[in-house]
């Protein structure tokens, strides 16, 4: 029998290519403002200075660059 496809779901991707996606999110942050949200619900904002593997850099209005863990992060979005 035929599988039939639900029109709103998306379609799955292999793990190999999961990363894809959030580095091209993080390359088109990069040097914007941004809002960080921790999984403690407290949140970061300043400026998205880099990206690594495990890590993500942000530059606060007062110069001091925070480094924040990826697994710490509940959420990341462009501030407005």
């Amino acid at each position: 029998m035929a599988e039939t496809a639900h029109p709103n779901k998306r379609k799955t991707r292999s793990p190999d290519s999961w990363g894809t996606s959030t580095a091209a999110f993080y390359a088109e942050l990069e040097g914007e403002p941004i809002r960080v949200q921790l999984v403690t619900g407290e949140v970061i904002t300043g400026q998205l200075s880099g990206v690594d593997r495990y890590d993500v850099f942000v530059e606060q209005t007062d110069g001091d660059e925070v480094l924040i863990s990826k697994g710490a992060i509940a959420w990341v979005r462009r501030a407005v």
